[in-house]
């Protein structure tokens, strides 16, 4: 059940997870694990600092189709 109550019940658990609730706790247990604490400011970068354009986005392979950009498309002038 979501916050505002929904109930959702189509989500398919991958099947290395005994249930929802393991499935949780392996993903809280991955992302407070030493791995992610000593690396987890890389993924910034890469999502909001400095590698999401230019050479820097280049080098990191972080670099997706043009018209994906925030900006490079005038919506308005869609028709």
């Amino acid at each position: 059940v979501t916050q505002r109550g929904y109930r959702v019940d189509d989500v398919q658990i991958p099947k290395w997870a005994v249930d929802a609730y393991e499935f949780v706790r392996l993903h809280r247990k991955a992302l407070e694990s030493r791995y992610i604490s000593e690396n987890l400011h890389e993924w910034i970068d890469l999502i909001f600092g400095y590698k999401q354009r230019g050479r820097a986005a280049i080098a990191a392979h972080n670099v997706f189709h043009p018209l994906t950009y925030e900006g490079e498309v005038d919506i308005d002038a869609i028709t």
